[in-house]
């Protein structure tokens, strides 16, 4: 969030809190209506997180379905769901991904690997990308073991033809090695540090 004073305020001094209240609704439901906007015209895909909570809240379900329903680029959204939560309800999560993914929407997991995280996640959902996390990640180079796990979340993806990303690429060598064990897709520094979108595409 931007201040009055024009200060950047980021997500983690204020996702938390906004989880005990309403309001953590209304954010997601802001974010998701700013990220349309602002990339209707623009020729990029775009990815909005969602957590379980989000998902299985039946309003702001609906509220989703809906926007995609009226989009004119649902094929652009990627949603990622975030590792931050137990997911006690496969068939809630599942009937939410049938869905947008009719409309030509993406499924990612993010932040795989930390916490609870387990392939049965995978398994039990079509998702399109997992999201190596950044944990596995920032050892490569260091802790064998660290790599000897980020080449089996690879293999393991390939074979259920689920694309993996890599988070935290923060340098040549994490690139290069990351690229050796078959990774799709880097995210980090190395490749590109956060920027504002300035250039506006007009559609023909």
């Amino acid at each position: 969030m931007q201040s009055h004073d024009n200060k950047i305020i980021e997500p983690e001094n204020f996702l938390a809190v906004s989880k005990k209240t309403d309001m953590y609704y209304s954010l997601t439901r802001k974010m998701i209506e700013k990220s349309f906007k602002k990339f209707e015209n623009l020729p990029y895909f775009f990815s909005i997180n969602l957590s379980i909570k989000d998902i299985e809240n039946r309003d702001l379900n609906q509220f989703i379905i809906r926007k995609l329903k009226d989009y004119s680029r649902p094929e652009a959204v990627i949603f990622e769901i975030t590792e931050g939560e137990s997911i006690h309800n496969y068939d809630e999560i599942n009937r939410f991904i049938r869905v947008v993914k009719r409309y030509g929407s993406k499924v990612a997991i993010d932040d795989f690997g930390s916490g609870y995280s387990n392939f049965n996640h995978i398994i039990q959902m079509d998702i399109d990308f997992l999201k190596l996390d950044a944990s596995l990640i920032k050892p490569l180079g260091s802790d064998k073991n660290s790599e000897i796990m980020v080449q089996s979340i690879i293999h393991f993806a390939q074979k259920i033809n689920v694309r993996t990303i890599a988070e935290y690429v923060s340098n040549d060598k994490i690139h290069s090695i990351v690229s050796g064990l078959g990774v799709d897709y880097s995210q980090g520094y190395f490749i590109g540090k956060p920027s504002r979108i300035i250039r506006e595409v007009k559609s023909a």
